[in-house]
């Protein structure tokens, strides 16, 4: 019964730390989100050393935060920030929200924080935005981004780059492909338009960029220079 009861409180405490994460309120907490966005990227790229290449020549980034917290049942909630170059005249596209989360089972305890921006390198790679849901490990085939660009063979094969900070002390169950999927609350919010969609706001320009983000926006284009 106390086993019951702990397994209880660790489920109840993590749905509480999901909600806290990803739960939209107000459009001052949205921008806040955006700016945080900007300051996470801009300090994966320096302690991961990101080519200004691999942003430069970037179809697509998404970036990342989430934190694992466990007691024997874990999970791992977050949001994410994703935006997407046109193809012509290579602007980027306004942000849209995403959350993450997943779960596992076993020994585990702890809490840990992460930071990891996906970079997409080809048009085909985005094609997993059009789901509802996607696992970045298994549906967009990353792998860890290169540190110095060399040659052109560095771009040639790879779809995805991620480049990965943590922090905090997690013990435990090992945490695989965590789904992504659409922030509708926090996206209706932002740009005032009921029902919008993923895509209607980083492919079908249904949106301008919004002024909340020219510190995201200039954090991209600072580190693809």
């Amino acid at each position: 019964m106390k086993r019951l009861l702990q397994i209880a409180l660790s489920v109840l405490s993590f749905g509480l730390l999901i909600h806290t994460l990803t739960a939209a309120s107000t459009l001052e907490d949205m921008e806040i989100k955006l700016d945080e966005a900007a300051v996470r990227l801009d300090a994966v790229a320096a302690s991961q050393q990101i080519p200004p290449e691999i942003l430069s020549r970037a179809e697509g980034i998404l970036i990342l935060h989430q934190v694992k917290a466990g007691f024997l049942i874990g999970g791992k909630g977050g949001e994410g920030v994703l935006l997407v170059r046109d193809t012509l005249s290579r602007r980027w596209s306004a942000p849209a929200f995403l959350n993450v989360g997943e779960g596992s089972a076993g020994l585990q305890i702890g809490v840990e924080t992460s930071d990891t921006v996906l970079v997409f390198m080809t048009r085909e790679s985005l094609g997993i935005i059009d789901g509802s849901r996607f696992q970045v490990g298994v549906d967009a085939g990353a792998v860890a981004g290169p540190r110095v660009v060399r040659t052109e063979d560095d771009f040639s094969e790879t779809p995805v780059f991620y480049y990965h900070k943590t922090g905090g002390l997690y013990a435990g169950a090992t945490f695989k492909g965590g789904w992504i999927f659409p922030d509708d609350s926090a996206n209706e919010l932002l740009y005032g338009i009921e029902d919008i969609t993923v895509r209607d706001i980083v492919l079908n320009k249904r949106v301008k960029f919004p002024s909340a983000g020219k510190k995201l926006l200039d954090t991209i284009q600072d580190r693809s220079m």
